[in-house]
Order: C-alpha cells, then sequence, then structure tokens
C-alpha cells in the first residue's frame, strides 16, 4: 500500500486514524497536607529545597513538586505581592524621613539606609577606616614578600631606656700661627746665604 492510500484509507475509516491519548489526571501529591505546610513554611522562610528535603526526611524532588502545586505556587505570588507594596511603602517613609526637617532623624535614617546597601560599613566610619589601614598592611607585606624581606619590624622597637650616650670629647684643632719672618726666593723662611 503507499502512502496515499494509507492516507485515504484513514480518511474511510476513522478507527484508524490516531486519536490523541487521554491524560491522565495528576494526582495527587501522597505528602501528607500539615508536611505540605511545613515545607511551604520554611521554603517562605529562605530555606534551600535541599536543607527541607534533608530536615523533613524528604525526596528533593518530593519538596520540588510541593512547592510547585497550584496552591504554592498562588501563595508566593500573594507573598511577593505583600512585599512589594510593603517595599514601596518603606521607600516613601525613608524618603520623608529624610526630606524631614529634623536632622538627627535624617541623618540616622540616612546612616541605616548605607548600611542596609553595603555602602558603609555597620561599625560606621572607624571600621571603614580600619578596614583600610589593614588593607594596606596586607599590600606591604605582599610588596616585601616580593621583594624577599623575611622579617621587617613595623612598627619598629623602641631603643632600649639606657643612661643618655656619653658625648665624644672634641678635639681641639690648634690655631694656625702668623709667620712673621719674610720668605726669601726659594720659600723658606729666614736662613738666608748670601
Amino acid at each position: 500500500m503507499s502512502p496515499s492510500e494509507a492516507v485515504q484509507s484513514t480518511k474511510a475509516n476513522p478507527e484508524l486514524e490516531a486519536k490523541p491519548e487521554a491524560t491522565k489526571p495528576k494526582r495527587g501529591l501522597y505528602t501528607p497536607k500539615p508536611k505540605q505546610t511545613q515545607v511551604l513554611a520554611r521554603h517562605t522562610m529562605g530555606e534551600s529545597n535541599r536543607k527541607i528535603a534533608r530536615e523533613e526526611k524528604l525526596d528533593r524532588a518530593t519538596v520540588a513538586q510541593i512547592l510547585t502545586q497550584p496552591e504554592a505556587v498562588a501563595q508566593k505570588a500573594r507573598q511577593k505581592s505583600e512585599v512589594e507594596r510593603l517595599g514601596f511603602k518603606a521607600i516613601v517613609a525613608i524618603e520623608e524621613a529624610l526630606d524631614s526637617g529634623y536632622i538627627q532623624l535624617a541623618a540616622t535614617t540616612g546612616i541605616k539606609l548605607l548600611e542596609g546597601t553595603g555602602v558603609l560599613d555597620k561599625r560606621g566610619l572607624s571600621g571603614m577606616i580600619d578596614d583600610q589601614k589593614a588593607r594596606h598592611l596586607r599590600k606591604f607585606d605582599d610588596l616585601l614578600d616580593n621583594l624577599g624581606v623575611e622579617e621587617f619590624p613595623w612598627p619598629p622597637a623602641e631603643p632600649p631606656s639606657s643612661p643618655e650616650p656619653k658625648k665624644r670629647a672634641r678635639r681641639k684643632m690648634p690655631k694656625p700661627q702668623m709667620v712673621t719672618e719674610p720668605l726669601d726666593d726659594q720659600g723658606s723662611e729666614g736662613n738666608s746665604s748670601s
């Protein structure tokens, strides 16, 4: 039978046509509802699927199935919407605090904002200065290592406290003496034999 005859015969005989298989309705999870609720709560708190599976004694695939159930997806969408709404309110409150006439409130809000975003160290300005010093010392240590210097005493050791060093006596240079006799033609003094 040729391909064109096969197509014609299936048109003539509807029983030979390929019927789409009826999809089985998805079965529910065998995991009890309280356990599913616990998994959702832990996921909401930010725990990883692996940690949830290990501590709840479930397979990771089961945890993933629980989190992809329609109820779980809807709950995550509601939570995300709520977080976005609260985030918008927080931004408005921060702007109002920064624009207020109270310098202490504005400064405190600004510092907390900078700390929260990681621009400012939570230890404050002194913490940032300490970190910068430590960074410079590490660079200095690396430089000494590259130069092959084993030890570099820093800060320099204080000299031992001892009595003041003795002063060296200065030798006095003799004063030049004045020659009172005239020099003769040959450059010697006095004794001329003429």
